[in-house]
Formats: structure tokens, C-alpha cells, sequence
């Protein structure tokens, strides 16, 4: 298979994978770009992508099979947007959609407003108002890196499911206390979303 090799990848901890180039173009506008712009360079390094996430992907590629599980499926959302592997991206979404959970449902909604999933967005965001009160329950459920703009649509919302305004209150003060520094300039903001 070695001398059917047409290049190498390369992740930033320098793991190296040989493909072959006539692979990728169908599957990845990303590869169809790059490898049209450059076909001398044997060694294209992937900035951004671990290895374990990049092998996921080729397998995919090669085979059309995935493995994706709760682990693994922000980074295998985060990857195929990046390389523009719009099928895999599709997958990816779905997956998660099927299995989202109390523990998962904050990181995917920054997620999708980091990358633009509009699907996502809204799936994560009803998820998160019907079971509000058991996110606050779950410790490192993500609450704390949710963005400004994210928190305040969320606890500003009238559908919000909580048994009562302490936990609207105390989620307003956990969020702010995890980066009080940075955070703290925006809490009239945030009082105002909370008076409504």
C-alpha cells in the first residue's frame, strides 16, 4: 500500500498517516482545495486535530465506517467542520442529537454556536430548558463555559423548567464566580435578563 501512497498527514503531536490523495477530494471541499492548490507537497500537517480523531476520520473515509460514542463526539464534530466533511458533520449531528444527556448537553450547545449547527443549537437549547434543573444537579455539566449571549437567552427564557428563581440565581453566580475577573463587568447586564 506504501508505494500507492500519494503524501502523508500530519497532526500537530506529529503522528503521520499515508494516504492516498485520489481518496479525499470526493468526500472533503477542504482536501479538493488543498490538494488542487499543491500537489508537490508530500507532508500536509492538520493543525488542530489529535491523532486519535484524525484515524477516525481516515477510517471513515476509507471505509465510510465510524465509531462514535459520547467520548468522542464533540471532537469528531469539531473536525469535520473544520475540513469541511460535510457528510461525516451530518452524521456527527444526528448522533448527538439521538444521545444527548444532562452531562453533554451544555458543552454541545457552545458547540454549536462555535460552529454554526443551527439543528444542534436548537435541539441542546430545548434540551437544556425542559431538564434545567437536572443540568444544575450534574457536577462539570458545563454551565460555566456556556458564552455570555447563551446564558442570558437561557435563563432569560420563559420556558425555563426550574422549581424556583434560586436556581436561575445561583447559576447567574456560579457562572460569574468561575471567571470573576473577566465576568464580573457583565453581571448588570445579567440582572437585567434576570428582572424581566
Amino acid at each position: 500500500m506504501e508505494q500507492l501512497s500519494a503524501g502523508t498527514l500530519q497532526t500537530d503531536d506529529g503522528t503521520i498517516f499515508r494516504i492516498h490523495r485520489v481518496v479525499f477530494p470526493p468526500c472533503s471541499r477542504y482536501f479538493r482545495a488543498l490538494f488542487t492548490l499543491d500537489l508537490k507537497q508530500e507532508t500536509v500537517v492538520i493543525p488542530n486535530i489529535d491523532s486519535k480523531t484524525l484515524e477516525s476520520i481516515l477510517i471513515y473515509m476509507y471505509t465510510g465506517n465510524l465509531k462514535l460514542d459520547e467520548e468522542n463526539a464533540c471532537d469528531m464534530m469539531i473536525a469535520p467542520d473544520y475540513l469541511l466533511l460535510d457528510e461525516l458533520l451530518k452524521s456527527c449531528e444526528a448522533f448527538v442529537i439521538q444521545n444527548m444527556t444532562v452531562t453533554n448537553c451544555m458543552p454541545l450547545i457552545t458547540l454549536a454556536s462555535q460552529i454554526n449547527r443551527l439543528a444542534l443549537f436548537e435541539n441542546s437549547y430545548r434540551y437544556a430548558l425542559v431538564h434545567f434543573e437536572h443540568i444544575l444537579e450534574t457536577s462539570n455539566c458545563g454551565l460555566e463555559e456556556l458564552p455570555f449571549e447563551i446564558l442570558t437567552k437561557l435563563l432569560g427564557s420563559k420556558s425555563l423548567n426550574v422549581v424556583s428563581e434560586r436556581s436561575v440565581w445561583r447559576t447567574a453566580i456560579s457562572w460569574t464566580e468561575a471567571e470573576s475577573s473577566t465576568r464580573l463587568p457583565q453581571v448588570p447586564i445579567l440582572l437585567t435578563v434576570l428582572f424581566r
